[in-house]
């Protein structure tokens, strides 16, 4: 897997069939793996092939309780979010990506109250395929970024949970920086969010407050994370992770990154 990560390809697989168990990673229908580094505890996002076969039955999604249910389909929100704010999204991308948040932000906050609700999960299966397609036809950035930075370090955090963890602060960045598109998107969690960078702040909260509100509460030190680890963080971050950053819609410093971790502490 090293030598994979370090850029040796392999010609040669085999026939790769999936069925999806969470309305989350969108692997489904991109091209994505993910793996971790046990020795170095580093992780990575690859691009590795798109399943010869996929199947997504939302029946297969009931078990999902209710903390998984949350973390899954926050992992779909962040993708949509990511793609439509990076540097190559584009009006494709940008219709897949409203789409998969206008359905998380009207019927998630039911599901979590309703979990064997069917058509629920189907609905929420379907944002996430679209995400899944926004992120394969564009890239995420500085959130999943970071993430992969924290659940490296700390495997007992869950994918969503860090991106979640770190998303409203990360927010206010990408809301400066790109506020055109995050408004597109984050109104239809909060309609007073405007295309405007003075509404940075305020889309910072009302994706926090919106996570809040469906029951995520969680914060980085709860998995033993203190002000002693910023920096260990920052590194992996920028040096073995840079890659992940580069569609950001602003020029990612150390300093940034150290103010968003800060905030999920």
């Amino acid at each position: 897997m090293k030598d994979y990560i370090g850029g040796r390809r392999y010609k040669r697989s085999l026939p790769l069939l999936v069925v999806n168990l969470t309305h989350g990673t969108g692997t489904e229908i991109d091209r994505y793996a993910v793996v971790t580094l046990d020795d170095s505890r580093e992780k990575h996002g690859l691009s590795i092939k798109y399943p010869e076969v996929s199947i997504d039955d939302p029946r297969y999604t009931l078990t999902l309780d209710k903390r998984q249910t949350i973390y899954t389909s926050l992992d779909a929100f962040y993708h949509s979010y990511e793609a439509v704010t990076s540097k190559i999204s584009n009006i494709f991308i940008e219709t897949m990506a409203e789409k998969a948040i206008s359905i998380i932000a009207s019927d998630l906050p039911k599901l979590v109250n309703d979990l064997r609700n069917l058509e629920l999960r189907y609905r929420m299966l379907y944002a996430s395929m679209l995400s899944g397609i926004a992120i394969d036809a564009g890239s995420t950035h500085i959130i999943h970024a970071i993430e992969h930075a924290i659940s490296g370090l700390e495997p007992r955090i869950a994918h969503a949970c860090g991106l979640a963890l770190l998303g409203p602060r990360a927010t206010y960045y990408i809301h400066k920086a790109n506020p055109i598109a995050s408004a597109a998107m984050l109104k239809l969690i909060d309609s007073e969010i405007k295309p405007f960078t003075e509404y940075a702040e305020k889309a910072s909260k009302a994706l926090h407050r919106f996570q809040e509100e469906i029951g995520f509460s969680e914060k980085l030190s709860d998995y033993g994370f203190t002000s002693k680890d910023i920096d260990k963080v920052v590194e992996y971050t920028m040096k073995r992770l840079g890659y992940m950053i580069t569609n950001a819609p602003f020029q990612v410093d150390e300093n940034i990154i150290k103010d968003i971790v800060v905030s999920s502490l």
